[in-house]
């Protein structure tokens, strides 16, 4: 294949990738998203504070908590002090959680991945949909492991300031600190790539390619870790937020970066149905001759 032809590809690609973007209008199905996200977003918290203390002791819960989710939204208006108020709030309710409570927050958590799966049944053109009681069992299951990789995140945050200081350079663990130290440093991109790779993977209610799966996932973990840096000189630059909205500034700023992040979640997943659907007609028009 020549230079041309690649050019021309990948700019049908692209083409192609605009008009799905603007048919399947991954904008409206993100801010549909993002208002089950809201309602869901305290009711994760809390069972994520109640599995974490299972692990370590209470006190340190919300400091690890507060720890392994910075990475994961722009510090924008004192958004981290905002956070850490209301999960310390929460705290003292996840530990006092009793069986009744934690099905009830579960129930109120899984509902936004059911809007997820819906969206992207929608982008991956399925026709056979999931029933209701399938959809709340792989959300369940979906909160289930998205719990658990926050616990090990917040862990193995909280292990390493601990080892390094405990470990002299001498000692035959320092290689394996150093070690320790690398995973960290690329905890926050894997946990990205890990999740948009289990979002497209195993959301939809069919079974998607997985190579497909992997160029979508690298799509939207490197667009989200950009858009994450130029959020936070966006909201830097722009007073107006503030005059507007007052103490609700950091809400509305949260919010607004919940609804970014969800709209290139489904960019990356528009990039994995396009890349599917042409290697599909690739292996069709090689088998017709």
């Amino acid at each position: 294949m020549g230079v041309r032809t690649r050019v021309r590809v990948f700019g049908d690609f692209l083409t192609q990738l605009l008009v799905n973007v603007f048919r399947h209008d991954i904008a409206s199905l993100a801010a549909q998203i993002s208002f089950y996200a809201i309602f869901s977003l305290f009711p994760l918290l809390i069972l994520i504070i109640f599995g974490a203390s299972l692990a370590v002791p209470h006190q340190p819960v919300v400091k690890l908590l507060v720890e392994a989710l910075k990475p994961y939204y722009p510090d924008v208006s004192n958004a981290n002090h905002f956070l850490q108020d209301n999960i310390e709030k929460l705290g003292t309710v996840g530990a006092r959680a009793g069986f009744v409570s934690l099905i009830t927050l579960a129930w109120s958590a899984t509902s936004a991945f059911i809007a997820v799966q819906q969206a992207l049944d929608s982008i991956f053109e399925v026709t056979a949909q999931r029933s209701f009681l399938a959809r709340r069992i792989v959300a369940a299951i979906m909160l289930c492991l998205l719990i658990a990789l926050a616990v090990i995140c917040s862990i193995a945050l909280a292990i390493f300031p601990m080892v390094h200081l405990h470990v002299s350079a001498s000692s035959f663990l320092a290689a394996w600190v150093s070690r320790l130290r690398g995973i960290t440093r690329i905890l926050y991109p894997l946990s990205l790539f890990v999740t948009s790779f289990v979002v497209y993977r195993y959301l939809p209610s069919r079974r998607v390619d997985v190579n497909s799966v992997i160029l979508g996932a690298l799509a939207s973990t490197i667009l989200l870790d950009l858009a994450r840096t130029l959020f936070v000189v966006y909201a830097s630059h722009l007073v107006t937020y503030h005059f507007i909205y007052g103490s609700l500034t950091v809400v509305i700023l949260l919010v607004l970066w919940m609804y970014i992040a969800l709209i290139i979640l489904l960019f990356g997943a528009e990039v994995a149905a396009l890349v599917e659907k042409m290697g599909n007609e690739r292996e069709g028009a090689d088998e017709s001759e």
